[in-house]
C-alpha cells in the first residue's frame, strides 16, 4: 500500500496528485480495453493479452515523456514512483485468489507432486544455476546474484495458460504449468526476502536465515487454511445471503494477505492457499446460483487487475531502462541472463523429468518443451524489482542495475516466448485429434442438423412466416450446417458461413416476383383490415392467433423464446391464474353485491373445476372468442368507439355493483352446480359462462381478486390492476425475446417506454392503460416520425423498418402468449371492455406491419428474414445445448459450434449496421 510519506511527496510534487493518478489509472483501463477489442477485430488468432498491454505500458510512458503531454506526462511519473506494494496489497492478492479458486481442484490434486516438485527442488535448482550465470555474465556479488535469480525463478505463465486453453490443449499439461506458478511465487517471495534481509543487515546465520524461510515457506500455507476454514463455516451459515457472501469473501482475500503479511509470513503463499481450499469447499459454502456469481465476480475484478499489473510493468520498465539506452554493454548482458534464464529452466525440467514420471505425471518431450518454453515472468517479478529499487538500505547503482535486470529479462520472456508459444505448439503437434472423435463428432452434427430441420420446418405454421415460407428458406442458408464442418489436427473446429449479403441480394428478387404467386393471400390481409375500419375484427384477431396444428405452435414458440422461455412464460400466467385462485379460495366476508357469493367453493374444487372447464376452452376457443366479441360488439357504448366506451362505463360504475340482484343469483346457482361434481353440470355451458362473464361489460373475477388484496376500489381502478399484472408479464416477454436475440436494444427500450407511460395512467384518464401502451408504441414507430428526427438522425430506412417490425412483432407475440396460457380465464379477468380494447390494439398492430409489408415491401422481407434467422439460430443453439446435456456433444464441442454461430449473429448485426439496403443490391 502506499506509505504516507510516498503520498505526501506525490501531493507536494505535484498539484492535485490525486486526480491525475486516478485519470491516468482510468485512461489505461479505458485504452487497455480498446485494445483487447482491436487484437480481438483485427486478428484472426488473438495474440496473449498480457504482452499487449505490457507493450501498451511501455508505448504509454514512452509518449508521454517523449512529447511532453501535460497532465498525462505527470501521471506517468506519478505511477512510475508509485509504491510497489499497490501491486502486492491491491493487485496481486486478487488475481492470485481467481487463479487459485477457479483451479479444477481435483486435477490440481492429482497434478500436485508434480507442481511441488517443479516449485520447490526445481525453483531451488533453478535459482543456483542462474545465480551462477548471472555472476559469470555481469562479475556482481554473489549475494546479488542470488537474489535476481530468486525473483527470476517466479513463473508468471498467464498469457502461456490462455494459449493453451484457446489450443485445446488437455488440462493435465495447464494444470501443472499453472499449479507450478502459483507454487513458485510464493517461494520466490520467500528466497527475496531472506536474500534482501541478508543484503540489508550485513549477513546472518544459518539457523536464522532457515526459520526465517520455514516460517515465510510454512507460515503462509497454514494462514490461509486456518482462514479459509473460518470463513467456509461462516459461508455455511449465510447461504440466505448470497450477495453478503460474496462481499466477505473478496474481503477475506485481501484479509489473509494483510495478516499473513503482519505475521511475517507469506501472502503470497497465504492467498494461494486460501483460494484452493475454497475451491475445494465452494459447493459445501454457496448456493449453485450464487457460486456462479462469485466467480464471475472474481473472474471480472481479477480481469481488471492483471490489465493493471500489465500496463504498470510496461510503465515501471520504460522507467528503469532510461538510464541505460546509451550503455551497450548491458544490453548485450541483459541478452545473455535472457538466454541462461530459458537454458537453466531446461536444464531443470530434464534433470527433474525422471521424477516427474514416478510421481505420476507423465510428461512426454514435446510437454516437456512446452514446459520449459512456457515459463514467463510476469507481474510478481516487477513488483519484487520496484520493493528492491526503493530499499534506500541498499547502494543506488546496485539497486539499478538489478531492476534492469529484473525488468530486462520479463520484457523479453513477454516479448519472444509469449507471442511465439503457441506457433510453437502447433509446430509440435503435441496432441492430434483421433479419427475416431472426427467421425462421432460429425454423426453428432448431422444429428443436430436433422433435429434442426423438423424443428424448423414447423416454424412455417408461426403467424409472422405463413404468408411468407420462403423467408425461413432464406434464412436456413444463413445458419451454419454444422454437417459441413470438419475438426482440424489441433481440435479447431471450421466451417464456411453464407455472409449475409449474398442471401439478401436473391432474396430481393425473390421477394419480388412472389408478389404474384400469392395474391389471394396479400389480398386476405388488405381485407382483414378494411374490416378493422368497419368495425368488424374478429377475423382478423382470429388470423394472428392461427399457428397451425398444437405441435407446430409449442415448437414455433420453442424456436422463440428456447426451453426457459415457456417457463417464464408459465410463471408470469402463475401471477395472474393464482391471484384469482387464492381470492376464489378465500372465505366470504360479506354478502354484498360485489360478488361474494361466487367464493363459497374451496381451493381443491376450484381447481379441479378449472381444469376440466379449461379442456373443453381449448376446444372451443374459437367460439369463445367470437361469442365474447359479438357481445362486447353489441353494446352500445362499445359502438361509439372503445374510449368512450370505457369511459361512460367508469363514470357508472362508481355508483353500480358489479353484478346486479339477479345477476347475482345467477352466479350463486351456477357454482352450486359445480359444486355437485356432476359431470353433466361441470361442464358449464358456454352461453351461460359467458353471460355471467360479461354482465355490463364488467368482470365478475374482479370481486374475489380484490377480496384476495384486501381492500375495495372503483371500477376504473380494477381495470388498472389487472393492466399492470399484464403489463408485468408482457414486460419479462420482452426481456427473454431480447435475450434471444429476437429484438434489438432500442426495440426493447420502445417497448418498456410503453408500458411505463401506460402504468402510469389514472382512473381519472379518458382511455385505459391498454389504449395509451399501444398509442405510445404507435408514436414511436421510426416509420411514422420524420427522416430528420433524433430518433432517425443515424438511422438507415432499413433500420427503421426493421425497429418498428421488431416492436409490432414483439407486442403481438407477448400479447398472444399472454391469452394461450391463461386461456378463457384470463378473459374472464379482462372483462368485456378491457378484452375489447386488449384485442383491438393486437389487431391494430397487426395493421401497422401490413402498412410496412405494402409499402416497403423489400424492406419487409428483408426483416422477417433477420428474425428468422435469429429464431433460428435459437433453435440450433437449443439443440447444441439439449445434446451437450445428454452427454452426447462435449463442452468444449459445444463452445465451438455456439461460439461460430454467434460469429453468424455478429456478421448479421454489421450487415444491418453497415447498410442492409446497399449491400444487398
Amino acid at each position: 500500500m502506499l506509505s504516507s510519506d510516498m503520498i505526501s511527496e506525490i501531493l507536494s510534487q505535484y498539484s492535485g496528485g490525486v486526480p491525475i493518478l486516478v485519470g491516468f489509472v482510468s485512461t489505461c483501463l479505458l485504452g487497455s480495453a480498446l485494445l483487447e477489442w482491436i487484437l480481438s477485430v483485427v486478428f484472426v488468432r488473438q495474440p496473449p493479452t498480457t504482452v499487449a498491454l505490457f507493450c501498451y505500458g511501455m508505448f504509454l510512458s514512452y509518449i508521454c515523456e517523449s512529447f511532453s503531454l501535460g497532465t498525462l506526462a505527470e501521471g506517468v511519473r506519478i505511477v512510475e514512483r508509485t509504491d510497489p506494494n499497490v501491486i502486492f496489497y491491491v493487485l496481486l492478492p486478487i488475481f492470485l485468489y481467481e487463479s487459485s479458486a477457479t483451479l479444477n481442484f481435483h486435477v490440481f490434486r492429482r497434478n500436485l507432486p508434480s507442481s511441488l516438485l517443479l516449485a520447490g527442488p526445481g525453483a531451488i535448482m533453478t535459482m543456483i544455476l542462474l545465480a551462477m550465470a548471472v555472476r559469470l555474465i555481469s562479475r556482481l556479488d554473489w549475494i546479488v546474484c542470488f537474489l535476481i535469480s530468486s525473483v527470476l525463478s517466479a513463473t508468471d505463465p498467464v498469457a502461456v495458460i490462455a494459449s493453451l486453453h484457446q489450443l485445446n490443449a488437455p488440462e493435465k499439461l495447464a494444470s501443472v504449468v499453472d499449479g507450478e506458478s502459483l507454487l513458485n511465487d510464493g517461494a520466490a517471495v520467500v528466497f527475496f526476502e531472506v536474500f534482501r534481509t541478508i543484503m540489508t543487515s550485513g549477513g546472518l546465520s544459518f539457523s536464522h536465515s532457515l526459520w526465517t524461510f520455514i516460517r515465510l515457506a510454512m507460515g503462509g500455507p497454514f494462514v490461509g487454511f486456518v482462514v479459509g476454514f473460518l470463513i467456509s463455516v461462516w459461508l455455511r451459515a449465510a447461504q440466505a445471503l448470497g450477495g453478503v457472501q460474496i462481499i466477505g469473501v473478496t474481503a477475506s482475500v485481501y484479509f489473509v494477505f494483510f495478516i499473513a503479511d503482519e505475521l511475517h509470513t507469506s501472502g503470497v503463499l497465504a492467498t494461494v492457499s486460501f483460494g484452493l481450499f475454497i475451491s475445494a469447499w465452494a459447493p459445501t459454502c454457496f448456493r449453485p446460483k450464487i457460486q456462479e456469481s462469485h466467480l464471475h465476480f472474481v473472474k471480472i475484478f481479477a480481469h481488471l487487475a492483471n490489465h493493471l499489473i500489465f500496463v504498470l510493468s510496461g510503465v515501471v520498465s520504460m522507467r528503469i531502462f532510461r538510464p541505460f539506452w546509451s550503455d551497450g554493454r548491458i544490453w548485450i548482458n541483459l541478452i545473455l541472463v535472457y538466454i541462461a534464464m530459458n537454458a537453466v529452466r531446461g536444464v531443470m525440467v530434464g534433470v527433474l523429468s525422471p521424477f516427474l514420471r514416478r510421481v505420476g505425471s507423465d510428461i512426454s518431450f514435446k510437454e516437456a518443451v512446452i514446459l520449459i518454453y512456457g515459463g514467463l515472468r510476469g507481474g510478481v517479478s516487477m513488483a519484487l524489482a520496484m520493493v528492491f529499487e526503493g530499499d534506500s538500505g541498499v547502494a543506488l547503482n546496485t539497486r539499478a542495475e538489478v531492476a534492469f535486470y529484473i525488468a530486462g529479462a520479463v520484457s523479453l520472456s513477454l516479448l519472444v516466448n509469449g507471442t511465439t508459444v503457441e506457433t510453437l505448439y502447433r509446430r509440435l503437434k503435441i496432441y492430434a485429434v483421433q479419427n475416431f472423435r472426427r467421425a462421432f463428432l460429425l454423426k453428432v452434427m448431422e444429428s443436430i442438423d436433422d433435429e434442426y430441420v423438423k424443428a424448423v420446418e414447423e416454424l412455417k405454421f408461426h403467424w409472422f412466416f405463413e404468408h411468407h415460407p420462403y423467408v425461413l428458406d432464406a434464412a436456413n442458408l444463413l445458419v451454419p450446417k454444422l454437417k459441413d464442418g470438419y475438426l482440424d489436427f489441433y481440435g479447431d473446429f471450421h466451417i464456411l458461413l453464407t455472409p449475409p449479403a449474398h442471401v439478401f441480394a436473391r432474396l430481393n428478387v425473390k421477394g419480388i416476383d412472389s408478389l404474384s404467386t400469392e395474391p389471394k393471400k396479400i389480398r386476405a390481409n388488405q381485407s382483414a383490415i378494411e374490416d378493422l375500419e368497419t368495425g368488424n375484427y374478429n377475423n382478423e384477431f382470429m388470423n394472428i392467433g392461427s399457428m397451425g396444428a398444437s405441435l407446430g405452435r409449442e415448437r414455433s414458440r420453442s424456436a422463440l423464446v428456447g426451453v426457459d422461455g415457456l417457463d417464464i412464460d408459465q410463471r408470469c400466467w402463475n401471477i395472474i391464474a393464482t391471484s384469482v385462485k387464492m381470492a376464489k379460495s378465500q372465505p366470504s366476508v360479506t354478502s354484498s353485491a360485489r360478488g361474494s357469493a361466487m367464493l363459497i367453493m374451496d381451493e381443491d374444487e376450484t381447481e379441479l373445476i378449472s381444469d376440466t372447464t379449461n379442456q373443453k376452452n381449448n376446444i372451443n376457443t374459437t367460439d369463445n372468442l367470437t361469442n365474447l366479441d359479438h357481445h362486447s360488439n353489441g353494446n352500445s357504448d362499445l359502438s361509439r368507439g372503445p374510449s368512450l366506451g370505457v369511459k361512460e362505463e367508469r363514470s357508472h360504475s362508481e355508483s353500480t355493483p358489479l353484478l346486479k340482484d339477479e345477476d347475482e343469483k345467477q352466479s350463486v346457482s351456477l357454482q352450486i352446480k359445480r359444486h355437485t361434481y356432476d359431470e353433466t353440470s361441470v361442464l358449464v355451458s358456454t352461453e351461460e359462462t359467458q353471460h355471467v362473464c360479461d354482465t355490463k361489460g364488467r368482470s365478475p373475477t374482479f370481486a374475489p381478486l380484490l377480496m384476495a388484496t384486501g381492500s375495495l376500489h372503483t371500477f376504473a381502478e380494477q381495470e388498472l390492476l389487472v393492466c399492470n399484472m399484464v403489463f408485468n408479464t408482457c414486460w419479462q416477454s420482452y426481456d427473454l425475446m431480447f435475450r434471444k436475440h429476437i429484438i434489438s436494444g432500442t426495440s426493447l427500450l420502445t417497448l418498456k417506454k410503453a408500458i411505463n407511460k401506460a402504468n402510469h395512467t389514472t382512473a381519472e384518464e379518458p382511455t385505459n392503460a391498454f389504449t395509451a401502451e399501444w398509442e405510445s408504441i404507435r408514436n414511436d414507430l421510426g416509420t411514422t416520425k420524420p427522416s430528420n428526427a433524433i430518433f432517425n438522425m443515424w438511422k438507415s430506412d432499413f433500420e427503421r423498418i426493421l425497429h418498428d417490425m421488431e416492436v409490432l412483432f414483439a407486442f403481438i407475440n407477448a400479447n398472444m402468449d399472454l391469452m394461450k396460457a391463461g386461456g378463457f380465464e384470463v378473459e374472464c379477468l379482462l372483462g368485456a371492455s378491457l378484452l375489447d380494447s386488449y384485442k383491438r390494439r393486437m389487431v391494430q398492430a397487426k395493421q401497422e406491419l401490413s402498412r410496412l409489408r405494402d409499402h416497403y415491401f423489400n424492406h419487409y422481407i428483408m426483416g422477417l428474414t433477420i428474425i428468422a434467422t435469429n429464431m433460428s439460430l435459437n433453435v440450433k443453439e437449443l439443440i447444441v445445448s439439449v445434446e451437450m446435456d445428454r452427454g452426447i456433444l462435449l463442452e468444449e464441442d459445444e463452445e465451438k459450434i455456439i461460439d461460430v454461430l454467434e460469429q453468424q449473429r455478429l456478421a448479421l448485426d454489421a450487415f444491418i449496421s453497415q447498410g442492409a439496403e446497399i449491400q444487398s443490391m
